[in-house]
């Protein structure tokens, strides 16, 4: 077998890999033809090297011998780079079948085919191919092709069409990011935990050596991220290892990816399932995946599922940065920040007709501009050259027809001729007429076949390729019909350009346009759909493609956004540290209260001794508010944020204990020391209070003693340190509390004793005293009803009532004077009302009687009457039940 290599460059060779057409490894549906002259001819025989045998006939034979035939290998990526393709002819015997000559087509959508062409080149290359059976015939290729379907297209055969071929390349974009050697920093690798330090989160690279990023915990909320720092990389393929010092795998995981790490998605399989990734099998082994659709996103997160003795990985990201996307020769947003004005101001305004701002395709207010289907309503944009496009062009707008009338997108030339122009036609088809400088026909206009919906946002665009001649129109980032009208037509756009009516024209536009874009080249469908957002305000904050701090506000702008950091940090918006608002003195707290610094704020906390809301604090008076432990005899004095007490006079103590001072010892029994437990009296019953006189010199002769008893309210200890009180009883160390002598509340019962003792003719006098507290309680007030708890009376005859045997404790039973009398009655199913209006003195019921009409009342049900009396602050109540025969009888008591 002999081979023929024809190649003026080598550089090829590091990406040369047989892709597998010979080997199998590209199946026989990955093969298809246009024609076969039977099954044993079949497009999946046409693999290099193939034999003939009683099943195939040695390669792929065409049905028909003309220059129609193809034979097509579906790379099902189009990310493949094909530096180097190879044919034969047929392997049969008796018969001599070869490809002379072939060109090569290539696609990303299998539908829209362009031929290959070498660089420098304007014509397609004609390959040249095989005079025998058997020889492989290589070509490299120079530009390489990176495509996903590749057809050979013969031009020229001896025998008849047939071929056996084979392609040569590798994955593009299969270059590694950076985790293994470092590109990728310690910064943007981090993990949901890390064991320790030399498990860390940036142990996680790929082949490296010493450690491997182990968790805190095994659980499946473990992950491990990388930061691309980009929103525009691809990622095409990762690689995961094990721990290299120990056997610690994990064997299965998914991928989590997104452009804001709080938002991430999960990389789906069929779209609508997790992919659970097949992890590793032992400790070293890399295990690659490759990833179709691949991954855009900054975020990319490693989520183990499943793992053999413990969580341990080492990875890799291997892609590329995504397609530069080509710069517009003019962008016209068409809404309200811009108006009629290109983005860049690289080209003059829009002058502006009858038209209004309308809703956008973002549902952005003011995103749009409406065409109102009347002569005057139009922009016409000025052309001074930056519109002139006259090679290759590509025209793109969002349109929202709102009827299915003709209506001008593109109009180059605002009257007069015919020149380049893009239209919605009549039942709402578009269509473009790609007519020549001189405003001639070429081809006439090119039709899409299906009519837009109406009152919808659809994404529309037409487009001429001046190297290979191709016409399209596209229908949201889809060819949705093309034609070749021949190459090299220098185009007609050198007038101004018209949106809405041609000005001798009587069809109007009746839609909303926005985002109108100029390109100077001929898009591909990759690109239409990356330019797809140009020209509007995507808002990338509510979308989550934007790589504000979670502590920042994420501001939309048009066609971009900007961060800034949250009230209480600080920072550019993509990183934001907490402020200490207290060390860095910018709070408001007032002076007397303490700054605490919290994550994002701070607040303040009055000091001891102020109360408010921190900042402003004032003084909290201990001393009215009873917040201060000053004994009961003596004085609270309030001073800035605290307070001090001090003894009253015949005092001694710290004024948190105070003793009586005299001459001798005195103590009054059954009292307490402490006001504010103080011993309890009831006004109703009498209480005795007795002195004892202790610590006498028995030696001493008393001559003459007095006894004097004191009460005195709090209210007159608060006055005057002088208040001579009341004398309740002189000479005796015994007092009686009258049941009427005192209103409730809490006092200070004193006793003094002066003795008069010695020589009668000198007497010596001694002083001495001792105090205690009372609590005088009012006794309870009794509500009585007469005539028992449960009785029955007739629907007959009144009823009276009588609770005048109600009285005060404190005044004595059968005296009711200054009770408040309240009446009120109630079914058993019925929380409270009047018993249906049965009381006949209901005017007035501050009564002692009151009388009660049973025939207002239902018969057989069980009544509630109560009484309820007050006086002061007290209160009693008593309750009776009844029921209410359907004849007479007389009251009795059950």
């Amino acid at each position: 077998m002999q081979v023929v290599f024809n190649t003026k460059h080598l550089y090829h060779l590091e990406c040369a890999e047989a892709q597998g057409v010979e080997s199998g490894a590209i199946s026989d549906n990955q093969m298809s033809a246009s024609s076969q002259w039977s099954h044993k001819e079949s497009a999946h025989y046409g693999r290099l090297h193939v034999k003939e045998t009683q099943h195939n006939a040695g390669g792929w034979v065409a049905l028909t011998d003309d220059e129609n035939q193809w034979l097509q290998i579906d790379l099902n990526n189009r990310y493949i780079k094909i530096t180097r393709v190879a044919t034969q002819g047929r392997n049969i015997r008796y018969w001599h079948c070869s490809v002379t000559k072939y060109h090569l087509t290539y696609s990303n959508d299998g539908i829209n085919f362009y031929f290959y062409k070498e660089r420098g080149h304007n014509e397609a290359k004609n390959f040249s191919g095989n005079t025998d059976q058997d020889t492989v015939v290589y070509h490299d290729l120079s530009p390489p092709i990176t495509a996903r379907y590749i057809r050979f297209q013969p031009t020229s055969w001896i025998g008849g069409v047939s071929m056996r071929v084979e392609l040569y390349g590798c994955l593009e974009c299969q270059d590694p990011l950076g985790i293994e050697n470092g590109a990728i920093s310690d910064g943007q690798i981090s993990a949901s935990s890390e064991l320790n330090a030399d498990h860390a989160s940036t142990k996680g690279r790929l082949i490296l050596s010493e450690g491997t990023w182990l968790p805190l915990k095994e659980d499946g909320d473990q992950w491990l991220q990388i930061d691309l720092r980009n929103n525009d990389i691809i990622v095409k393929r990762v690689a995961t290892q094990g721990m290299n010092a120990s056997p610690k795998w994990v064997t299965s995981y998914n991928l989590q990816y997104g452009y804001k790490k709080s938002y991430l998605q999960y990389y789906m399989e069929q779209g609508t399932t997790r992919k659970v990734f097949a992890g590793n099998y032992d400790q070293k082994t890399i295990v690659y995946h490759d990833l179709n659709p691949p991954i855009v996103g900054r975020y990319i997160r490693f989520r183990p599922v499943d793992w053999q003795e413990g969580i341990a990985m080492r990875v890799e990201l291997f892609g590329c940065s995504a397609a530069k996307i080509p710069e517009a020769k003019a962008t016209f947003p068409l809404n309200s920040f811009f108006e009629t004005r290109e983005i860049t101001n690289k080209q003059p305004q829009g002058i502006r007709g009858d038209v209004s701002l309308a809703i956008g395709p973002n549902g952005d207010i003011g995103g749009s501009y409406r065409f109102s289907g009347h002569a005057n309503s139009y922009i016409e944009f000025p052309n001074d050259g930056g519109l002139d496009l006259k090679h290759s062009i590509t025209l793109l707008c969002w349109l929202y027809p709102e009827n299915t009338h003709d209506g001008a997108l593109f109009n180059y030339k605002s009257r007069g001729a015919w020149a380049v122009h893009f239209w919605i036609g009549p039942n709402g088809i578009i269509y473009v007429h790609f007519r020549n400088r001189d405003y001639l026909n070429t081809w006439g206009s090119l039709l899409t076949n299906q009519p837009l919906a109406t009152h919808k946002w659809h994404y529309i665009g037409a487009s001429y390729d001046y190297i290979t001649g191709m016409e399209s129109v596209w229908v949201n980032g889809v060819r949705v019909v093309e034609r070749n009208i021949g190459a090299g037509i220098t185009l007609g756009t050198q007038d101004n350009v018209r949106v809405g009516v041609k000005a001798d024209d009587p069809r109007h536009l009746t839609a909303r346009i926005a985002a109108m874009q100029f390109y100077d080249l001929a898009l591909t469908a990759e690109q239409i759909n990356r330019v797809k957002h140009l020209g509007l305000d995507e808002d990338e904050c509510q979308d989550h493609k934007h790589n504000c701090d979670v502590n920042a506000q994420c501001n939309n702008t048009f066609g971009s956004y900007n961060c800034t950091c949250l009230n209480g940090y600080s920072g550019d918006g993509v990183s934001c540290r907490d402020i200490d608002e207290c060390t860095t003195n910018v709070h408001n707290c007032d002076s007397l209260a303490v700054c605490n610094n919290a994550v994002g704020s701070f607040y303040c906390t009055c000091i001891a001794g102020y109360e408010g809301n921190g900042t402003a604090c004032i003084d909290i008076d201990e001393c009215a508010i009873s917040a201060h432990n000053c004994h009961g005899v003596a004085y609270c004095f309030n001073i800035p944020g605290s307070f001090s007490c001090e003894c009253r006079k015949s005092y001694i103590g710290d004024g948190i204990s105070c003793e009586p001072f005299g001459d001798f010892s005195v103590t009054i029994r059954n009292s307490s020391k402490d006001k504010y437990q103080a011993t309890p009296v009831q006004r109703s019953v009498k209480s005795v209070r007795e002195a004892l006189i202790h610590g006498l010199n028995k030696d001493l002769i008393v001559l003459k003693s007095t006894f004097e008893w004191s009460v005195v309210s709090e209210m007159e200890l608060a006055a005057s340190e002088s208040a001579l009180g009341t004398i309740v009883s002189q000479g005796t160390t015994e007092w009686t509390i009258d049941k009427r002598s005192l209103p409730a509340g809490i006092y200070q019962v004193k006793f003094n004793a002066t003795l008069a003792v010695g020589d009668p003719a000198s007497p010596k006098i001694l002083n001495a005293f001792d105090y205690g507290f009372i609590e005088v309680i009012a006794a309870p007030l009794r509500a009585i009803l007469d005539g028992g708890s449960n009785v029955r009376w007739g629907s007959k005859q009144n009823v009276t009532v009588n609770g005048s045997l109600s009285y005060d404790a404190d005044i004595g039973p059968g005296i009711h004077t200054g009770l408040n009398f309240s009446w009120s009655c109630r079914s058993n199913t019925s929380v409270s009302n009047t018993c249906f209006d049965s009381f006949l003195n209901e005017g007035d019921l501050n009564r002692t009687i009151i009388t009660v009409d049973p025939s207002k009342l239902e018969i057989d049900r069980t009544f509630f009457l109560k009484l309820n009396v007050t006086k002061d602050v007290r209160s009693s109540s008593a309750e009776m039940s009844f029921t209410i025969a359907a004849g007479e009888v007389p009251q009795v008591t059950l």
